[in-house]
């Protein structure tokens, strides 16, 4: 008789002496640094198959968080269940979060100074066909501005 699911999956997992540590998937990893492995014909993170395997089915929709913050671990210990949200405030929160935002942006064309000026002039009426044209950007640029869907920081 073959080894069961769970047999298998160990076979590619280092698993420490302590095991309180991570289980260090040895694997594929995909290019996010996350591990990688096939079950029932489809490909799925090694950490979302640990949590299934030794924890229980993922409900849809839900993510798998680490509380270890290594991406190839696998010790179901180390994993709890979250929504999207709860990733990203975690993702912040452990400081994963990308720096890069505003005008340390490389493709950003406006600066952190311009964000109230566009302000201002989004409060005095002015188009944002007119305001994008004077700050060379689009204008839906103008307008995640006036939303704070983007440049919300400032």
């Amino acid at each position: 008789m073959g080894k069961s699911i769970k047999e298998r999956f160990l076979l590619r997992v280092i698993i420490p002496d302590d095991k309180n540590e991570c289980w260090v998937w040895k694997g594929a990893i995909y290019n996010s640094g996350y591990g990688q492995t096939n079950f029932m014909g489809k490909k799925i993170s090694a950490h979302r198959l640990a949590y299934k395997l030794f924890i229980g089915e993922i409900p849809d929709g839900k993510c798998i968080l680490h509380i270890c913050n290594t991406r190839h671990c696998c010790n179901p210990d180390h994993l709890f269940l979250g929504t999207n949200l709860d990733n990203t405030k975690d993702m912040i929160r452990k400081g994963r979060s990308n720096p890069c935002r505003g005008a340390k942006n490389g493709m950003s064309v406006l600066t952190e100074r311009d964000i109230p000026k566009i302000r201002r002039m989004i409060s005095v009426g002015c188009s944002m066909n007119r305001i994008a044209d004077i700050y060379h950007v689009c204008p839906a640029t103008i307008r995640g501005i006036k939303t704070k869907r983007t440049w919300a920081h400032v």
